[in-house]
Formats: structure tokens, C-alpha cells, sequence
């Protein structure tokens, strides 16, 4: 008898093979279609920030804001043209009394009176010189003067002539011009002889000073010795 069909031998089936796997998305096209994606995004945010909107309805004017610091100074400009001289001022009133020049300050006086010379002090009438001075210093003066002098033979005529602080000033002897007359010379009543003298003083500034010519005989006096003629300077040194 042959064996019945069921008799075979049971050989199992083959198995299934696993499905192939999807295809990567960060490789080949998919990796080209992501950038194309951002860049469209990147463009199109650009144009959107570079593409002003509408402009939207103005608001309402606010209130006027507090005034602010001053600001620095700006920078000079160029000086303008010089205008027209304007019209002179009336004068003002003098100032005060300046020092003395470096050249001095001068007075001078002269007379031409006939004063007789006594045994006493005598001044010349007219023999006075005034100064006011500025400042402190010196104050130097010079006196000319022609004298006449009346002499009778057997006396002896003496006399001085000095410049004086006073009317009655004749005793500084370092100033004093002495003179005479011998008593062996013959009688004459008007004998003519002249003199010079100076003197230096010290001043203090602001003052007004006068200084005199004096004289006297000391010697053979009689109404007949006169001064004639004479004249004085003053001249102020400052210190």
C-alpha cells in the first residue's frame, strides 16, 4: 500500500523578511528644503522691518514742558566795525596836586624899594620869596642884592646880608656874606657894593614856606646905608 498523502513530511514555512527602513530627514533633499525654509523666514521678517506700516492717527498735543537749563556760552563772534566818535563830555573837575616834577619847582620874587639898614635885623621891604611845595625835600635860595653904603673917612663901615627863615633871622653864620668898608677910605655918601647869598633848607611836603632877605650893620650905621635893588629864587628838590 502506498503511504497517504498526510504521511509527508511537515517542512515549515519561510520567514518574513523585516520591512527597509524610511530614508533620513537631515540627509539629501530634506536637508536642502530646511534652509530654503529659514531663509524664506529670514527675508521675510526683513522686509517686514523694512516696510513701514500705515502711519497711525496723530495724538493729541501734550502740554508745553518746563524750560530747560541755560546752556553753555557759545564762542565769541568777530569784534563789529568801530562806530562814529561820540560828542565830548563836559570837562571834569581838576584833580589833585601831583608830585613835583624830577625838574624841580621854582618861586621868585624881586624890589626895587629903599630900605634902611639898621644895627638890628633888618628886611629888605620886598625881599621875600614864597614856595609851596608838593612833597618832602629840599628848598634851595639865591639872593642878589645892591646895597649902598655911606661912609664917612675914619669910620669903619661893616655890615651882613643873609637869607632867613624869618624877618628877624640874621644869626646863621655858615650863610652870612660879610663886607666893609675901611676907615682910611675916603668919605663918600653912597659907596655902591652888592652881594650874593644862598641857603638850603628841608621842607616837608604840603606846606607854603618864605624865605626873607635880611641884613644889618654891624659897624658904622647911618639912615644913608639903604638896600637898593635885589632879587630871589627859590627852587624845591624833591627827596
Amino acid at each position: 500500500m502506498s503511504a497517504p498523502p498526510y504521511a509527508a513530511p511537515y517542512a515549515p514555512p519561510a520567514p518574513m523578511p523585516w520591512p527597509a527602513p524610511p530614508p533620513a530627514i537631515g540627509g539629501g533633499w530634506g536637508m536642502v528644503l530646511s534652509v530654503v525654509a529659514v531663509a524664506l523666514a529670514v527675508a521675510a521678517l526683513a522686509i517686514n522691518l523694512a516696510v513701514p506700516g500705515p502711519a497711525g492717527v496723530a495724538g493729541a498735543k501734550g502740554d508745553k514742558g518746563d524750560i530747560g537749563d541755560l546752556g553753555p556760552a557759545g564762542p565769541s563772534g568777530p569784534a563789529g566795525l568801530t562806530g562814529p566818535q561820540g560828542l565830548a563830555g563836559p570837562a571834569g573837575p581838576p584833580g589833585p596836586q601831583g608830585p613835583a616834577a624830577s625838574g624841580g619847582l621854582m618861586a621868585s620874587s624881586s624890589t626895587t624899594n629903599t630900605t634902611t639898614i639898621g644895627i638890628g635885623c633888618t628886611n629888605y621891604m620886598g625881599g621875600v620869596v614864597s614856595i609851596t611845595v608838593p612833597s618832602n625835600g629840599s628848598v634851595v635860595v639865591h639872593a642878589q642884592v645892591w646895597m649902598l653904603i655911606d661912609h664917612t673917612s675914619g669910620t669903619k663901615d661893616e655890615w651882613l646880608v643873609q637869607i632867613g627863615t624869618a624877618a628877624t633871622d640874621c644869626g646863621d653864620l655858615v650863610y652870612q656874606w660879610r663886607d666893609s668898608i675901611p676907615a682910611s677910605a675916603s668919605t663918600d655918601g653912597t659907596v655902591s657894593t652888592s652881594a650874593f647869598v644862598q641857603r638850603p633848607v628841608s621842607v616837608i611836603g604840603g606846606n607854603t614856606y618864605a624865605f626873607y632877605l635880611n641884613g644889618m650893620m654891624t659897624g658904622g650905621q647911618d639912615p644913608s646905608d639903604v638896600f637898593w635893588f635885589a632879587n630871589m629864587v627859590a627852587v624845591f628838590y624833591p627827596a
